[in-house]
């Protein structure tokens, strides 16, 4: 090309630069054909509460040289392959890749820990060569101790593990509370069981105690039984005893409302209809007050607990929280199937409810608000306990 020497000179120098340029580390080139080597070594290094935390070692760009450029990670109820690679989750958020031979993690938050799931991962470099899918990592997150619960059914009371296992504890019972290593349940009177269920004796009823819709155990073997009939709280001792009869009448109250109770240091706090409130009894002088006033806030309160200086209680279809000085928060509100929220117990971050229509307990996850199937196909679930490690 002699009429354009500066042309041709331009033509070679940036072929020079691109031809350094492609020999660089970790660049891109059209030539690039060589994908990164799988990952092999994926494993869990962590498993608590709603996360698992995953390890591995970074392969390169060029098989084990170099660095990718993006990984990712999937996860599911079902083994992961290659057919149903894209049905499973995909985790967000994921690290850049590091250098070959970096040990590098992700923590998959927002899983159910009673659910076994299964993890892999690829990587693929600058020019779009992916991996071939990882080693695959099966997991379920745990909690530190065992939690096992007691549930009151229409069928008897149930034992239930954190795997969801469930198998009967009591042929028959109504209500269910759980002091120290016994666990009490009524009949005609109040039953007392030790942590197998074998029956230890019954504890008659005075005849000055009306019919009672519920009632707790209280330290010293002491119990009160709610009346909402008569708007009142009856105490009696471990022998059958009358100590004090309290009554809950605040102003007004036609209704035949849903009580609850927890011992909260010296005293007991009780849920209350009208006027939609906390009533708290002193058990050494049976005094009671309004702890606190809800009446412009919440209507009927079927179920309370209280956890780590928080108290939980529940509406029909939503959970809330409160500390001994902070404002009313919502956790979660229940999708619109599910109906009567009837008991309520915070374990290991989670706010559980045993949920009157389908017949079902729930699992809450305390700070995201979310609402994980437990256990299902309970008929008439009523009251919901957690039972000693």
């Amino acid at each position: 090309m002699p009429g354009y020497p500066g042309r041709t000179k331009n033509w070679i120098a940036a072929l020079i630069v691109a031809s350094l340029t492609a020999c660089g580390d970790g660049s891109t080139s059209p030539d690039d054909t060589i994908a990164p080597t799988a990952i092999s070594d994926l494993h869990v290094t962590d498993s608590l509460g709603t996360s698992i935390t995953l390890t591995w070692t970074a392969s390169g760009d060029d098989s084990l040289v170099g660095t990718g450029s993006e990984y990712d990670l999937r996860y599911s109820l079902s083994p992961i392959g290659v057919a149903n690679w894209r049905d499973a989750w995909l985790v967000t958020d994921m690290p850049t890749p590091a250098a070959a031979g970096t040990t590098q993690e992700m923590t998959v938050s927002g899983l159910g820990w009673w659910k076994q799931y299964f993890f892999a991962l690829r990587v693929v470099d600058e020019a779009g060569n992916w991996s071939r899918i990882s080693n695959i990592v099966v997991a379920s997150p745990h909690f530190e101790e065992e939690l096992r619960f007691l549930v009151q059914t229409a069928h008897g009371i149930l034992a239930v593990d954190e795997n969801a296992n469930a198998e009967s504890f009591i042929g028959s019972g109504i209500g269910v509370e759980i002091e120290g290593d016994r666990v009490f349940t009524a009949t005609t009177g109040i039953e007392e069981y030790d942590l197998d269920g074998v029956l230890l004796r019954r504890i008659a009823i005075p005849d000055a105690v009306p019919r009672y819709s519920e009632f707790s155990a209280l330290p010293g073997g002491r119990f009160a039984l709610m009346s909402n009939v008569q708007d009142s709280i009856y105490f009696i001792d471990g022998a059958g005893g009358l100590l004090a009869v309290v009554s809950m009448q605040i102003g007004s109250d036609p209704y035949h409302q849903s009580n609850d109770g927890v011992v909260v240091g010296d005293s007991l706090v009780v849920s209350h209809r009208s006027p939609w409130s906390l009533l708290s009894v002193d058990l050494s002088t049976f005094e009671i007050a309004v702890f606190p006033e809800l009446s412009d806030q919440l209507f009927w309160l079927p179920a309370i607990d209280y956890s780590d200086g928080y108290y939980y209680i529940c509406h029909a279809q939503s959970i809330y929280y409160f500390g001994e000085s902070g404002p009313l928060e919502m956790i979660a509100e229940l999708p619109e199937d599910l109906h009567d929220v009837t008991s309520i117990v915070v374990a290991g971050g989670f706010s559980f409810v045993t949920v009157f229509s389908p017949g079902a307990i729930y699992g809450v996850h305390n700070a995201t608000g979310k609402v994980i199937s437990f256990l299902e196909g309970l008929a008439d679930p009523e009251d919901l306990e957690l039972l000693p490690p």
